[in-house]
C-alpha cells in the first residue's frame, strides 16, 4: 500500500490532540494539560477517544481565535 500522504481533518486534529496529550503524560508542563487518574472498568480506549475529540476541538477552537 502506497502512502498517499492525504490527511482528513478530523485525523489530523487527534493526531496533534495525540501529541499533545503524549507530552502532558511524559510531566511535559508546556503541554498545558492537567491529567486525573481514572479508576474505570477497563474502557480506556473508548475514553481515550472521547479525550482525544475534545482536546482536538480544543485545538480547533484556540486556532479560531
Amino acid at each position: 500500500m502506497a502512502y498517499s500522504g492525504v490527511v482528513s481533518l478530523d485525523d489530523f486534529g487527534r493526531a496533534r490532540a495525540k501529541l499533545l496529550l503524549d507530552r502532558a503524560k511524559a510531566g511535559d508542563k508546556s503541554a498545558g494539560l492537567t491529567l486525573a487518574a481514572r479508576f474505570g472498568d477497563g474502557s480506556m480506549d473508548q475514553d481515550m477517544d472521547a479525550v482525544l475529540e475534545d482536546i482536538a476541538e480544543l485545538l480547533d477552537e484556540d486556532e479560531e481565535d
